[in-house]
């Protein structure tokens, strides 16, 4: 069983110098560290992205409160001249049924026995245009006399018996009873839905004692105003009696089913501290949210009431503060992208500063390591004419090869030893290639053996020196010399053809100049491609 070859480990050579890529001249770190700066840098850029942000949506807010304030003192001014209009035109209007009864009251105290309300019935339009029923009863509340012949012998308000909650009607988009007359749903959009109750005006007669004279009252101006006025869908007009707490009037969707008595309601309670203003809240009929103004009918216990729906109020303060608030987020986002865009500003601002930093840096190490290889190159130039001087002087034909066995450097006589013509012993010549041609040469005189492991066999022996006995080849007189090798400190080798000490070789001469044709004897090889005469 044969042994494998020892294989020997190659120590390796390390390097003190920075490593760097291929494609750059700058260090290459493993792990790229943020630095403080970086990191303050970021924290400002976003504190001030931040603030920007905060005082756009503060700025968009405050717009869009200060547009729905104004909206809604619009909106509050406008229904309070609408409270205080209506209110003053039903004054009128209950003044001209005070008036006519005033003229009636004075002429049944000149001559009651003759007096026939029928007589009157055509006489007193403006009464007639605000009441449906005019009657004179006893002092037993019995009627006597009345425009509606089914009342007489009836207690007051016998008449209206089967509207004990009021009339739903429905008025035209003028505010006037349609020629449908009562109905409960309105057939188009433009009508108006309306619930009055039953409301006397009395006067009391002088003869016979505690008789009274009577005329029902219907606001037409209630529905007329809903009409004119622009309230929104779910708008509304109320006539209130303060002194009995009761609904005698209302125009409007909510006239379908209305709360009649609005004693404790929030809404009553808020306008019986004043003679008139603004309140915010559930209206006491249907409890809907609405912006209310009120006004006191003067001189009377009555208040009218308008009100129009708060969101229907401010829908367009709503809509201009969402594109408010749209407009406030698009610039949030350009403030977002522009603080992205300034970090990547200064992060790229800071990592071209740091290559260029490196960069001059490897420039400077760039130029030292040229400056150290020019002074090495001198140096090693140096060192390489004082060794051929130094090859020059010996008597030993002598060569020397560097770290990759090349050959370097050598004297005269190696050129005669090694058995080689001269223009073979160049520099750079590697040390497998010089044996091998000494081989196909015949210089090792061991003709039939494998020429690579004789030249694998012979570079070991010469690099290790452990050969198991000494190497020799062929000389230039074809007797075998001594070959020696000595390796340096710096891993080259000095590879020496001793016992030659007795010769001189010839020293180089120019190419001769051309000589005529001369028939010469051919001299005697011994085993060498090239041979010089001793």
């Amino acid at each position: 069983m044969t042994t494998p070859p020892r294989r020997t480990k190659r120590r390796r050579v390390g390097s003190t110098a920075r490593r760097y890529r291929p494609s750059e001249l700058v260090q290459v770190s493993a792990q790229p560290k943020v630095s403080r700066e970086a990191i303050l840098t970021a924290i400002a850029v976003s504190i001030v992205g931040a603030a920007l942000i905060v005082l756009i949506w503060m700025m968009a807010q405050r717009s869009a409160d200060d547009y729905r304030t104004m909206m809604r003192q619009d909106v509050e001014r406008g229904l309070s001249a609408q409270a205080a209009t209506l209110a003053e035109k039903v004054k009128l209007e209950i003044l001209v049924v005070d008036q006519t009864m005033a003229i009636i009251q004075a002429l049944w105290n000149e001559n009651p026995t003759s007096f026939r309300l029928n007589d009157w019935h055509n006489r007193v339009p403006a009464l007639t245009a605000v009441s449906d029923d005019i009657f004179i009863a006893d002092d037993k509340r019995i009627i006597q006399q009345d425009i509606l012949p089914q009342a007489i012998g009836q207690g007051i308000g016998g008449a209206y018996l089967p509207f004990p909650h009021g009339s739903l009607e429905l008025f035209g988009a003028d505010g006037e009873r349609t020629r449908e007359g009562r109905i409960v749903t309105p057939t188009t959009n433009a009508t108006v839905e309306a619930r009055r109750y039953l409301i006397y005006l009395v006067r009391p007669l002088g003869n016979p004692v505690r008789a009274l004279l009577g005329a029902s009252y219907r606001s037409g101006e209630i529905t007329r105003h809903f009409a004119d006025a622009n309230l929104g869908t779910n708008g509304i007009v109320l006539l209130v009696d303060q002194k009995q707490n009761l609904l005698q009037a209302v125009a409007g969707p909510a006239s379908r089913r209305p709360r009649v008595n609005l004693a404790r309601t929030e809404m009553l309670e808020a306008m019986a501290k004043g003679e008139s203003g603004i309140w915010t809240g559930p209206t006491g009929v249907d409890n809907t949210p609405r912006i209310h103004a009120w006004a006191k009918v003067p001189g009377r216990d009555s208040i009218v009431v308008v009100g129009t729906p708060i969101a229907q109020a401010l829908a367009p303060a709503e809509a201009i503060a969402a594109g408010t608030y749209s407009i406030a987020a698009m610039a949030s986002g350009v403030v977002v992208a522009a603080g992205l865009i300034v970090a990547w500003g200064l992060a790229t601002l800071r990592g071209n500063r740091r290559r260029q930093r490196n960069l001059e840096r490897a420039q400077a190490d760039l130029s030292a390591a040229q400056a150290d290889m020019t002074a090495s190159r001198l140096r090693a130039a140096t060192a390489t004419t004082q060794l051929r001087a130094l090859l020059d002087g010996v008597t030993e034909a002598a060569a020397v090869f560097d770290a990759e066995m090349r050959l370097a450097t050598w004297n005269d006589r190696f050129i005669a030893a090694s058995g080689l013509p001269e223009d073979a012993i160049k520099e750079g010549l590697p040390l497998d290639e010089m044996l091998r041609r000494q081989h196909q040469a015949g210089l090792f005189g061991t003709p039939g053996t494998d020429p690579e492991a004789e030249i694998a066999q012979r570079t070991a022996s010469l690099l290790t020196a452990e050969a198991p006995e000494p190497l020799t080849q062929l000389g230039p007189n074809g007797t075998p010399i001594p070959v020696l090798s000595k390796r340096m400190p710096d891993t080259g080798l000095v590879l020496i053809l001793g016992g030659l000490a007795e010769w001189q070789a010839p020293p180089r001469q120019a190419a001769p100049a051309p000589q005529p044709a001369q028939a010469e004897p051919a001299a005697e090889t011994t085993g060498a491609a090239n041979v010089v005469e001793w």
